[in-house]
């Protein structure tokens, strides 16, 4: 096999992979980034952990 049959075969697995694990790539070049809900979301969680974390220590004293 050529390398170029190699190269096209790869792109058929990452093809695959990416379709069946529900995998996107953005449009724009930014592969690495979180989305804004993403960003939202575990803004959220932290807000709650540490409100949480201030009642209870108001209890403690």
């Amino acid at each position: 096999m050529t390398s170029s049959g190699q190269h096209d075969l790869f792109d058929i697995r990452h093809s695959v992979i990416s379709s069946k694990f529900g995998i996107r790539h953005s449009s724009f070049g930014a592969e690495g980034a979180f989305t804004l809900i993403e960003l939202l979301v575990v803004i959220a969680i932290i807000i709650i952990l540490a409100g949480l974390i201030l009642t209870t220590s108001g209890y403690v004293q």
